[in-house]
C-alpha cells in the first residue's frame, strides 16, 4: 500500500507540475504579447523623436511647420487658404492646434504624436477587451496588421494619425454608452479634418439617441472662432473654406488612392460630376444599411461600435478625392479589429485575410516598390478597402441570437 501511496504522490506532483509549466508557458506568452503590443506603437515613436532632437530642424517636424503657420494666419487675422496643396482644414483646426505653438518645434513634434499614439493605445485595449478572447493576444495581432499603415503619418505627423485617434475614441465612447464624449470625439474629428464629416453623419443614424448631442457640439465648434476673431473675417474664412473644399472634391491628379484613382490605373476614370454622384449614392446606402441593421433587426450580429467605424472609415478611404497611402491609417486599426472579431467568431478565413489585407496595404507598397514603384498603392489600397466594406455591410446586416465573448450592446441603442 505504501508503495501504491508513494507511486500515486509522484503521478500527482508530475501532473502538477506539468500543468504549472503549462501555465507558466501561457503567461510567458500573454507577457510577450503585451510587451509586443506596447513595443509595436512606442518604438517607432522613440525612434522619430530622436532623430527630431538630434537634426532639429523644422524638416523633421513635418507636417506640423503648415499646421503652426495655420494656426498663426488665424491668430494674426491672414488669409488661411491658398489652394488644395494648402492646409485643407476648417478654421476650428487653427484653434485646436494652438496650445502646439506655444510649445518649441521639437517638443511640439514629439508631443503631438504621442498624443496621437496614447489615444490610439488607450481606446484599443478598451474596444479589444469587449471582443473577449485572448485580450494580450489580440492587442499584439491586432497591432502587427495596423501599425505598418499608421506609420507613414505618425513619421511626418499628418493630422490623419490624430483623426485615427479621434474616431478611437469616439468608437469607445459608443462601447461604453459615453454619449457626450462621443459626440465631442466625433466633433474634435470633424475639426481635425472635415472628411470625418461622413463619421459624424453616421453616427447620427446608427445612435440615435445621441443626434441632440453630436448636432449641438457641431454647432458650438462651427460657431466657436467667431468668439475669437473679429466676426468679419472669420465669415470672410468659413467661405473661403467652403471654396477650397469644393476645389479639391474636383481634382484628377493620378496621385491619389479613392475608388476613382483605382479606376484610373485602368484608364477607366469617371467623370467628376458621375464621381460626386457614386460618393453621395455611396454615402446614403451605407446610411441606409446601418439603419435597416441597428434599427429594423432585433440582434444585429456584429457589435454596433465596429459597424460605424468599419463602415465610416472605408467611405472616409473609398470616397475621398484627396485619399493618400497615408490616409489608410485611419481604416487600419477598425480593419484589423474586425479581422480579430471575425477570428474570435470562428470566421477565420474572414479574420487572416482581413489581417493579411491591412498589412499588404501598410507593408505591400513598400516592398514591391522598387519593382512597380507607386501604383500598386494606387489601386491595391482601395481595393482591399472595398472589399473589407461589403464584406462588413453583409455581416452588420445579418441577425444572431448568440455573439461569442461579446459584452451585450447597449439597450439604449434601440431606443
Amino acid at each position: 500500500m505504501d508503495l501504491m501511496d508513494r507511486g500515486s504522490q509522484q503521478i500527482a506532483q508530475a501532473n502538477g507540475g506539468s500543468s504549472g509549466s503549462q501555465f507558466n508557458l501561457q503567461k510567458f506568452l500573454d507577457n510577450a504579447s503585451v510587451v509586443g503590443f506596447v513595443s509595436l506603437w512606442i518604438l517607432p515613436m522613440v525612434v522619430i523623436a530622436l532623430a527630431m532632437m538630434l537634426q532639429n530642424n523644422y524638416r523633421t517636424m513635418g507636417l506640423l511647420g503648415d499646421y503652426a503657420l495655420f494656426s498663426d494666419h488665424w491668430w494674426q487675422h491672414e488669409q488661411l487658404y491658398r489652394g488644395h496643396k494648402g492646409t485643407n482644414y476648417l478654421p476650428g483646426f487653427a484653434i485646436l492646434f494652438t496650445p502646439f505653438t506655444w510649445m518649441t518645434p521639437i517638443f511640439a513634434g514629439i508631443a503631438w504624436r504621442l498624443l496621437a499614439v496614447l489615444g490610439l493605445l488607450s481606446a484599443l485595449r478598451k474596444l479589444i477587451r469587449s471582443l473577449g478572447g485572448n485580450m494580450s493576444r489580440g492587442e499584439f495581432i491586432v497591432s502587427m496588421a495596423a501599425v505598418p499603415a499608421t506609420l507613414g503619418a505618425l513619421q511626418i505627423g499628418q493630422a490623419n494619425i490624430m483623426l485615427a485617434m479621434a474616431l478611437l475614441q469616439a468608437a469607445a465612447c459608443m462601447l461604453e454608452e459615453k454619449r457626450w464624449r462621443f459626440a465631442a470625439w466625433l466633433v474634435i474629428a470633424f475639426l481635425i479634418k472635415p472628411l470625418a464629416l461622413a463619421a459624424l453623419g453616421l453616427g447620427l443614424v446608427i445612435w440615435p439617441v445621441c443626434r441632440g448631442r453630436i448636432l449641438f457640439a457641431t454647432l458650438a465648434s462651427l460657431a466657436l472662432p467667431f468668439f475669437t476673431v473679429p466676426f468679419d473675417y472669420a465669415g470672410v474664412q468659413y467661405a473661403a473654406a467652403y471654396l477650397n473644399l469644393q476645389d479639391c472634391s474636383v481634382l484628377t491628379e493620378h496621385r491619389f488612392s479613392d475608388f476613382n484613382g483605382m479606376l484610373q490605373c485602368f484608364n477607366m476614370q469617371l467623370p467628376i460630376a458621375w464621381a460626386n454622384i457614386i460618393r453621395v449614392l455611396a454615402g446614403l446606402v451605407l446610411a441606409c444599411a446601418v439603419w435597416i441593421a441597428h434599427r429594423r433587426l432585433s440582434a444585429p450580429s456584429m457589435p454596433r461600435w465596429l459597424v460605424w467605424a468599419a463602415l465610416s472609415t472605408s467611405y472616409l478611404m473609398l470616397f475621398n478625392p484627396m485619399t493618400e497611402s497615408n490616409s489608410y491609417g485611419i481604416v487600419a486599426i477598425p480593419m484589423a479589429l474586425c479581422g480579430w472579431w471575425w477570428i474570435e467568431q470562428r470566421q477565420r478565413w474572414s479574420g487572416w485575410l482581413t489581417l493579411f489585407a491591412i498589412f499588404c496595404i501598410g507593408a505591400g507598397s513598400e516592398i514591391v516598390r522598387p519593382w512597380i514603384g507607386n501604383e500598386f498603392s494606387l489601386y491595391i489600397d482601395p481595393f482591399f478597402t472595398l472589399l473589407f466594406l461589403l464584406r462588413v455591410l453583409v455581416q452588420s446586416c445579418m441577425q444572431t441570437t448568440t455573439l461569442r465573448g461579446i459584452e451585450k450592446l447597449p439597450e439604449a441603442a434601440h431606443a
